[in-house]
């Protein structure tokens, strides 16, 4: 039986300036834009420009397809599907952030089944390159980016429901987790090519 599909929906706030009188909670309107009626299973969601083109794309984790896509905005709200991967099975979180420091926003992405800590490494023309971080996260549910340690470098951060660990990819030593806390490293660095 097939999965049904299901929709990825882009939320538009509108925020108030800065230096405007703050509004309250129940003044700001949301309006919903369907981004696809196809993505099946989408688990997560990150809102990022992508292909630096000043519009904020979509990135998705489609746990029913296996995919991690990316939504390119064509800067009128109107988005054509990218497949990063259709191999991330049952892919369940992504982040968005510049790994490698090459001023183009990566992609990663936390796949349950196969227990895979993944980053994309975007080439700035919409094409991508996996990158395995780890393939030992048993049940990877969440990844996270960002310099930790404060060395320059960044630090992939996941969370996994089988194995009940929390780790941090990319340093030496780790205090952000209980003493108990089992941390395995793999530095981000040494996965680029």
């Amino acid at each position: 039986m097939a999965a049904a599909a299901r929709r990825v929906a882009l939320l538009v706030i509108c925020v108030a300036n800065a230096a405007a009188t703050p509004v309250s909670c129940a003044s700001v309107a949301f309006s919903e834009k369907v981004v696809t009626t196809l993505a099946g299973g989408a688990r997560a969601v990150f809102a990022v420009d992508l292909d630096d083109d000043g519009d904020v794309d979509v990135l998705a984790a489609e746990y029913d397809d296996n995919t991690v896509a990316w939504y390119e905005n064509d800067g009128s709200e109107s988005f054509t599907e990218l497949i990063i991967t259709a191999h991330a099975t049952e892919a369940y979180s992504v982040f968005a952030i510049d790994v490698d420091g090459d001023g183009n926003t990566d992609a990663l992405s936390a796949s349950y089944e196969i227990d895979t800590i993944a980053w994309y490494d975007n080439d700035g023309s919409g094409s991508f390159a996996e990158r395995i971080i780890t393939t030992m996260r048993d049940g990877a549910r969440v990844v996270f980016a960002i310099d930790v340690d404060g060395d320059g470098d960044v630090d992939a951060l996941s969370a996994s429901s089988r194995d009940e660990r929390a780790t941090r990819s990319g340093a030496e030593e780790v205090a952000l987790l209980p003493e108990e806390a089992e941390v395995e490293v793999e530095p981000l660095r040494e996965l680029a090519p």
